[in-house]
């Protein structure tokens, strides 16, 4: 499906970021997943693998956790033998060629999970798009939610 040519461009609410799509293991539909209808923890749902069960959760544009309901897709990243899912409004494969981003330094102490999350960006417009990197964003997701 994804290759190193292409990206994933996540949308949460209004704010939308980039994923290498070569680090994805999967993105699933919201009807494809076990929904948290009230069974406790932070994950909004899950994806079962076997006899696993693969946590997503849903962040706000601030990367915050949320229980919001707008979202309609999740997309898989592992880091170490943690795999968990980033939901979204909306996920689209965007092509290498279409799109140009630059590598950075986040500045600053990292967050939570102690890995900086954000690798690289693209302006789109007047638009900055800051891109994901993948075990960190793992990691974010695993510690945020509540799984380490």
């Amino acid at each position: 499906m994804a290759d190193d040519n292409q990206f994933i461009s996540i949308r949460i609410r209004n704010t939308s970021f980039l994923l290498p799509a070569n680090a994805s293991l999967g993105i699933e539909q919201r009807e494809t997943l076990e929904l948290n209808s009230g069974k406790g923890g932070n994950a909004v749902a899950w994806k079962v693998v076997g006899a696993n069960k693969w946590p997503a959760y849903a962040l706000d544009e601030d990367l915050e956790l949320t229980s919001g309901n707008a979202w309609e897709r999740v997309v898989y990243v592992q880091d170490g033998g943690s795999v968990v899912g980033l939901a979204a409004e909306n996920i689209q494969i965007m092509n290498r060629g279409d799109i140009q981003v630059q590598p950075f330094l986040p500045v600053g102490p990292p967050p939570k999970s102690g890995k900086h999350i954000f690798s690289s960006s693209w302006i789109e417009g007047n638009t900055p798009v800051l891109m994901f990197e993948p075990s960190a964003l793992a990691s974010y997701l695993t510690v945020v939610g509540g799984g380490a």
